[in-house]
């Protein structure tokens, strides 16, 4: 068995080696995780009884490497501690999904109870389907001990004449962000709606999603900002109570008119159903539109962030060496500005990042490059700025037939030395997101949406554009 460790330890050992990494020796050594809950509304130890509440919980990474997915479970306890029989916020298969987080990451998760106490003092505490362990199994567990009471709000006096109708509910929605009916394109856009009750009745709880249709009316196919399944929570209203939901589109289109409705998950009908179903229309505008006589026009400067799938390197080719290692857990974020035919060469975008940041770990792997050995080596962070230059083909899908990229800056943090063929592998990375970025803007101008989902950014004649194409770009 000694000799066996002992075989394991030389073997790690050298395969740090390899990438000029230092040899940690031991798990305790390692980064590690650490995961950090906290209750942040209700606020308060006080919650009025009788009206649903929205329980909402941040969960931050305040580790060195990544915190996995798993699912949460609130449930709420008789008493002043979170034990014994625990009912479930929303049923037993009330589950709320918690992505992975990097570094830094944090995310929030509400659960909405419809029918809470009508009085007493509970305690709610959540629960992960999966066990969960990190560097600090004390900061992930929180419990928030609330006392509910009955609103002491006096009811008005029973008029003695004609008997009136039972209240209900007049939920009224706005957009009130952002005003106006032109927005810059290419750039994220919040969408903001007022949710106000102003009946006399409670409105029910729901959810909420925001769909852009093309054109002047909110008809056809519609496309979910933030993707299909971005809900929003929208708790139940009492009279005169209201709440502001936003909804945050990183990738809007660069030009044209768009219509933007919200709608509801379970039908909601109340005492006026015109004045819920908004629809805001807006034109996108970003300068000039690429045309036939050349020029520089631009497109305002936007963030392209996003994970990256895993990157092998192996230095045999397609063959497994003792060198060989993934990228794994990837994520790369760039503000580009774009300006449209460059140097007068038509079709041809020149494209500059000045803060550009690519964070990775290095997973060392068996010989056989069968499965991952030991633990992740990172994160490692590099910051870089470029200069590039891009010829687009139109077509049904916009593809990239020419493009160059030129590093103006390249540091490296959280590894003493990284390997040239690692350092080439993300330089490639980066080459090609930008190269999608460009075919993705290109297709939304010109063909009037984001690059089918099937699609390939470079064309399939791509070349290295050549110096005398839009020279000083």
């Amino acid at each position: 068995m000694k000799l066996i460790i002992q075989r394991k330890m030389l073997m790690s050992m050298m395969l740090a080696a390899v990438f000029g990494i230092a040899w940690l020796g031991g798990s305790d050594a390692l980064a590690k995780c650490d995961l950090k809950v906290t209750f942040i509304a209700p606020t308060g130890n006080t919650v009025t009884a009788g009206q649903a509440v929205t329980w909402r919980l941040q969960f931050k990474n305040i580790g060195k490497t990544t915190c996995k997915a798993n699912r949460i479970k609130l449930s709420r306890y008789s008493g002043r501690t979170g034990r014994g029989y625990g009912s479930a916020i929303g049923g037993s298969g009330n589950l709320e999904k918690l992505p992975a987080l990097a570094p830094g990451e944090s995310v929030d998760l509400s659960f909405v109870e419809k029918k809470p106490p009508s009085k007493g003092t509970y305690t709610y505490k959540i629960r992960f389907s999966s066990p969960h362990n990190d560097a600090n199994n004390r900061n992930h567990g929180p419990t928030k001990t609330v006392t509910f009471k009955r609103s002491t709000t006096r009811r008005r006096p029973i008029s003695r004449g004609k008997p009136k109708s039972v209240g209900l509910c007049d939920l009224k929605t706005t957009f009130i962000a952002p005003t106006g009916n032109t927005v810059t394109g290419g750039q994220a856009v919040t969408w903001t709606l007022k949710f106000e009750n102003i009946g006399a009745g409670q409105c029910a709880a729901n959810t909420i999603r925001l769909r852009r249709y093309s054109g002047n009316t909110a008809s056809g196919y519609g496309t979910a900002i933030g993707g299909s399944g971005n809900l929003e929570t929208l708790p139940a209203l009492a009279a005169a109570g209201s709440v502001n939901l936003s909804f945050v589109e990183n990738n809007p289109p660069i030009t044209g008119t768009y219509t933007y409705k919200a709608s509801y998950s379970s039908p909601h009908n109340d005492g006026n159903n015109f004045n819920h179903h908004p629809t805001k229309t807006v034109t996108f505008q970003a300068g000039a539109a690429p045309g036939p006589g050349g020029g520089t026009p631009t497109i305002p400067p936007f963030i392209s962030t996003g994970p990256l799938p895993n990157t092998p390197i192996r230095p045999g080719g397609s063959f497994c060496l003792p060198s060989s290692v993934d990228l794994v857990s990837q994520t790369n974020t760039m503000t580009l500005a774009m300006t449209l035919d460059a140097g007068g060469f038509i079709d041809v975008v020149a494209i500059t990042a000045t803060s550009g940041t690519y964070t990775f770990f290095i997973q060392n792997l068996m010989p056989d490059c069968s499965a991952p050995l030991g633990s992740r080596i990172g994160p490692i962070t590099v910051t870089y700025g470029f200069n590039y230059a891009g010829s687009f083909f139109r077509g049904q899908a916009i593809c990239i037939d020419a493009s160059r990229l030129t590093f103006t800056a390249f540091s490296v943090s959280g590894i003493a030395v990284l390997d040239n063929i690692i350092a080439g592998a993300l330089k490639d990375n980066i080459h090609r997101r930008v190269d999608f970025e460009l075919a993705n803007r290109m297709n939304s101008l010109l063909n009037g949406g984001p690059l089918p989902g099937n699609a390939v950014a470079r064309c399939n004649n791509w070349i290295l554009l050549p110096p005398n194409v839009a020279p000083g770009f």
